[in-house]
């Protein structure tokens, strides 16, 4: 029989919904995979790299494949980090490319 915490991790585990990776502004769409995270209780990096990883389109894994291979304990906040480098346009050229609109 599962224990109380066992149900609600496996409750978890099916309950969360994470949108399609948005390349335009990943910053706001690490934010709601992260309140997913939250509302799902969601705190071990490990946990959240997978999560990450199965929700991602492979040509992004593609950009993070040497962490996904890596013995790292922050895959998940290394992934993040990389995915942000590569696809958050800087404030600048937010305003420029709205400017040209």
């Amino acid at each position: 029989m599962l224990n109380e915490d066992s149900k609600n991790l496996e409750m978890s585990a099916v309950s969360i919904k994470i949108p399609p990776f948005w390349t335009d502004r990943p910053e706001i769409w690490f934010y709601q995979v992260e309140a997913q995270f939250h509302i799902s209780r969601i705190s071990l990096e490990e946990t959240k790299f997978h999560y990450l990883v199965s929700q991602l389109e492979p040509k992004y894994v593609e950009n993070i494949w040497d962490i996904v291979n890596s013995k790292s304990d922050t895959k998940y906040t290394d992934s993040k980090n990389r995915l942000l480098s590569l696809f958050k346009e800087s404030e600048n050229l937010r305003i420029k490319r709205l400017n040209w609109n």
